[in-house]
């Protein structure tokens, strides 16, 4: 029997249906570590996602869900949060276009599948508590700053860009660490790295904010995804070299 087969074949045991969208789409949430919830047969849907919800909470873990009936059809994640079961699930039927993972044929889905994880319940909430903005490119470039041991900064968001950019250098200093930092106003946007300087003082730190703006293209992190893994290919290529 071949993988497909039995990929098959176990998709009709769980969830009761072998669509090789619903198929594929089950793969793709087994790679990200999901776990399903089963239903009970003659169950109404908003009970199943009130235990789906509530398996969620208890395990601190997203969990996947189908549901097959006039009122919402297709395969879910839900998140760990608690929340109005019935609210919740209203969402789900009204955006269930959206929020299905199973919507694409699995051609699509091949191509889609390296931005599953951004696209999780609740993780564009997770970029925005670390740099204030999420989009993308923040989310591609969040793995990269993470793995690289780049801290987000941990400072006051709102008022003048400088006093912000000054704090993240501080914080460097600080944890010893760079501190990667969201700045936005008419002059700089984007997603930058800052490290610890020797002369933190205003004028000191005035030049080198100066010199962010004049280079803003090529210090951000945020670029075209496409971009950022030419330069991830340069940085692996260089580690490998050492």
């Amino acid at each position: 029997m071949t993988n497909a087969v039995q990929d098959k074949l176990n998709t009709f045991h769980l969830l009761g249906t072998s669509d090789d969208k619903v198929v594929y789409a089950m793969k793709r949430l087994k790679r990200l570590g999901i776990d399903r919830f089963i239903a009970q047969q003659n169950n109404k849907d908003v009970d199943v996602f009130a235990k789906a919800q509530q398996q969620a909470v208890d395990s601190d873990s997203y969990v996947a869900v189908y549901f097959d009936s006039n009122k919402i059809k297709g395969l879910f994640v839900i998140a760990p949060k608690q929340g109005a079961t019935t609210d919740e699930f209203n969402y789900y039927i009204e955006n269930q276009d959206d929020l299905r993972w199973d919507s694409k044929s699995v051609d699509e889905q091949k191509r889609d599948e390296e931005f599953d994880r951004f696209n999780l319940p609740g993780y564009d909430k997770k970029i925005i508590d670390k740099y204030g903005a999420c989009t993308p490119e923040i989310c591609y470039a969040d793995v990269r700053l993470t793995k690289s041991g780049v801290e987000p900064y941990r400072g006051q968001r709102f008022g003048m860009t400088f006093d912000i950019f000054r704090q993240a250098t501080i914080q460097a200093g600080q944890d010893n660490k760079k501190v990667a930092v969201w700045l936005e106003n008419p002059e700089i946007s984007g997603l930058f790295t800052v490290s610890a300087q020797q002369d933190c003082s205003n004028e000191a730190l005035l030049e080198t904010y100066k010199d962010y703006i004049k280079r803003q293209a090529q210090l951000r992190w945020d670029k075209p995804i496409e971009q950022q893994k030419i330069e991830q290919n340069i940085v692996n290529s260089g580690r490998q070299n050492i």
